[in-house]
C-alpha cells in the first residue's frame, strides 16, 4: 500500500475510535493492530476527563518503529447545539476563542 494513503487511513481512524466513534464496531484500544500499525497510546476517553470534556481525541501508531499521531478535528460541526459535557458545537466553541471567552476547554 502507498505510504500516504496509509497515513491518510491513520488520520481518519481518530475520528472511529475513542469516545462518540464513527463505526462504533472496530473496537481496541492499546495493542489493536491496523495493518501493519499498532496503537500504542490514546488520549483519556472517560467521562469527564480533562481530554474528554475538552472533546479532545488523540491515538498514536507505531509502524516499524515511527511513532505516528493522529488527532481529531471539527466533529461536531454545529454552531449552538450542545454536545452534552464537551460543550457548544465546534462552531460556538471556536467562536468563543476569538472572542476572547475562557469558558471552553478546547485550547487548553
Amino acid at each position: 500500500m502507498d505510504d500516504i494513503l496509509f497515513r491518510a487511513i491513520l488520520a481518519l481512524d481518530a475520528y472511529n475510535r475513542g469516545y462518540a466513534p464513527g463505526i462504533a464496531s472496530l473496537g481496541g484500544g492499546v495493542g489493536a493492530q491496523i495493518g501493519a500499525a499498532s496503537i500504542v497510546a490514546q488520549s483519556d476517553v472517560r467521562p469527564n476527563s480533562p481530554a474528554f470534556n475538552a472533546g479532545f481525541y488523540a491515538v498514536a501508531y507505531e509502524v516499524g518503529g515511527e511513532k505516528m499521531i493522529s488527532y481529531r478535528g471539527t466533529d461536531r460541526f454545529s454552531f449552538l447545539t450542545n454536545n452534552g459535557p464537551q460543550g457548544p458545537g465546534d462552531l460556538g466553541t471556536d467562536a468563543a476563542l476569538v472572542l476572547g471567552s475562557g469558558t471552553t476547554t478546547q485550547p487548553a
